[in-house]
């Protein structure tokens, strides 16, 4: 049992070093660019962002803590549900897992670049 805690206290960690750097990431864009011609990034705005992410509890984590800071979120955990979002509104950030389990995120990844403006920040990992 002690161990399940530890893992369960691991993971939770993780999460919030997850979200550490994606609000750190988002500011930081920020900064960088001033402005878009369709999207503005300024000081206290908030963002449309869709999370395309696989796994619904990091989806969920990223998302209470997104919309804690006033930001709307959209979730998506597979490529079909990513694709239809996308399609409805215009995201200013795109949160991507590369290991989709319906599709390789590469692919999701280009398209966005081609069809899109909004900004990738790329969440995944190796299992």
């Amino acid at each position: 049992m002690a161990e399940r805690k530890v893992f369960v206290w691991a993971f939770l960690l993780k999460i919030s070093v997850i979200i550490h750097y994606i609000m750190r990431s988002i500011m930081q864009i920020k900064t960088l660019e001033p402005y878009n011609e369709t999207l503005s990034y300024k000081e206290n705005t908030l963002y449309d962002i869709l999370i395309i992410e696989d796994s619904q509890f990091v989806n969920d984590a990223i998302k209470k803590e997104l919309e804690k800071l006033g930001h709307r979120c959209d979730q998506a955990t597979r490529l079909d549900d990513a694709l239809e979002l996308m399609a409805e509104k215009k995201h200013a950030f795109i949160i991507l897992d590369l290991n989709l389990p319906d599709a390789y995120g590469e692919e999701l990844f280009f398209s966005i670049i081609r069809h899109s403006e909004a900004k990738i920040i790329i969440l995944t990992s190796e299992q």
